[in-house]
């Protein structure tokens, strides 16, 4: 008794689920040649299904750049610039620095990115964070670490390198 109903509560949360998914997808607002781009941090709706041409992100497989019709993907994003070209015309796109996250990219030209945070470049203090770097660094090589002072070091060194390289992008 207790295995079916928890069979018939699987199959009523998953035809639930799947009819809140065609609903969602229903609402966008869905431009023939556009991506629908839904971007997001725990704190701010950056863009909330809003038709742009392109994105480019960095993930934790390589660079990657999505446009509608992108095949459908599932990826982690690494420390990168999320750059939001709004048309084909744009020559300067909306950037964003996070410092991980993922990218989810539909069959159906929408796609969703969900950040820990989006700072605008312009809003980054770049010398801030070279200093950073630097104590990171100077952190990272002090020896006689526990392996979770290690991994924290770690991150902090390859969170302010990617910073970095995004005054490059600038």
């Amino acid at each position: 008794m207790f295995r079916l109903t928890q069979r018939v509560l699987r199959q009523a949360a998953f035809t639930a689920t799947r009819a809140l998914r065609q609903d969602a997808g229903a609402a966008g607002k869905k431009v023939d040649g556009f991506l629908t781009l839904s971007f997001a941090t725990p704190n701010v709706v950056i863009n909330k299904a809003v038709p742009v041409h392109m994105v480019t992100l960095t993930t934790a497989e390589g660079e990657m750049g999505i446009l509608a019709d992108h095949a459908p993907t599932l990826a982690e994003l690494k420390p990168c610039v999320v750059s939001v070209y709004e048309a084909k015309e744009t020559t300067e796109p909306s950037k964003y620095f996070v410092p991980g996250g993922f990218v989810v990219v539909n069959a159906d030209s929408s796609a969703s990115i969900t950040a820990a945070d989006a700072i605008p470049l312009e809003d980054i203090d770049f010398s801030l964070a070279k200093a950073k770097l630097d104590e990171a660094n100077a952190e990272f090589a002090k020896p006689g670490k526990s392996d979770k002072e290690l991994a924290e070091s770690r991150i902090a060194v390859e969170v302010f390198s990617a910073i970095m390289q995004a005054a490059d992008k600038k």
